[in-house]
């Protein structure tokens, strides 16, 4: 499947400016999942399992020079 079509969606970060680290990010996520109440098991640094679905963790650019954290269905 095509990057483009898998389900992805944007994790909350508060640093914007300064890039997330892998733990960072995976507090990031892990803070999400509680505050959602969903089931999150990490497979590795750079994946984690949300309710049931793998997703891939990405750290990169966001919005205006402002780094973001996402998560795409693997």
């Amino acid at each position: 499947m095509l990057a483009l079509f898998r389900k992805s969606f944007m994790i909350p970060y508060d640093d914007l400016f300064i890039y997330p680290t892998i733990s960072a990010a995976k507090n990031a996520v892990k803070d999400y999942c509680e505050k959602e109440k969903l089931p999150c098991t990490f497979i590795g640094d750079e994946a984690a399992e949300i309710d049931g679905k793998t997703y891939d963790i990405l750290r990169g650019y966001g919005l205006r020079g402002t780094y973001a954290i996402r998560c795409r269905e693997r």
